[in-house]
């Protein structure tokens, strides 16, 4: 759908949780970034199709657990 966006940004939008599959879509994504929303758990394979990501930003979520691997 966007296979070349290189930036995304979901701020303030009560995500609760991102999965690797939603992320599919995305595999030039250099900037991916969550500020404000309600992510408590980040899987470890998350970015496992994202080659090019640069910077990545959980700012003022919930975060209690990160699995290994993550990057």
């Amino acid at each position: 759908m966007f296979p070349n966006l290189k930036m995304l940004n979901i701020s303030d939008s009560k995500l609760k949780l991102v999965r690797k599959v939603d992320l599919e879509e995305f595999k030039n994504l250099k900037i991916f970034s969550l500020p404000n929303n309600k992510i408590e758990f980040v899987p470890g394979n998350l970015f496992d199709n994202l080659k090019d990501l640069e910077f990545v930003s959980f700012y003022e979520n919930k975060v209690k657990y990160i699995e290994p691997n993550l990057l």
